[in-house]
C-alpha cells in the first residue's frame, strides 16, 4: 500500500471513528525536542509540510491507539536527536 493509500486510509477511518476524549497530558523534558520541532514546523507557513506532518500524526495516532498505547498510557521508548 502507498504512503498516499495508508494516510487516505487512516483519514477515513478517523472520520467515521467518533474519537475518545483523550485527557491532557503533561508535556515531558524528555519529549521537549520534538514538541519544538513540531511546532516549529506547525508555525512555518509552509502549507506542504504542516499538510504531510498532520497526515503522519494521523497515521501514528491511529497506529498506537490500535495497538493500546495511547488509550493504555503506556510508555514508548523514546530516541532522542542529536541538539542542534
Amino acid at each position: 500500500m502507498s504512503n498516499q493509500a495508508a494516510v487516505t486510509q487512516a483519514i477515513e477511518q478517523w472520520l467515521e471513528v467518533k474519537a475518545e476524549p483523550v485527557s491532557p497530558r503533561e508535556r515531558t523534558s524528555e519529549n521537549e525536542h520534538w514538541h519544538s520541532l513540531l511546532e516549529e514546523i506547525l508555525a512555518s507557513g509552509d502549507e506542504e509540510a504542516i499538510s504531510a506532518v498532520r497526515q503522519n500524526l494521523l497515521v501514528f495516532h491511529r497506529l498506537i491507539r490500535s495497538q493500546g498505547g495511547a488509550a493504555t498510557g503506556r510508555k514508548v521508548p523514546v530516541k532522542h536527536a542529536p541538539a542542534d
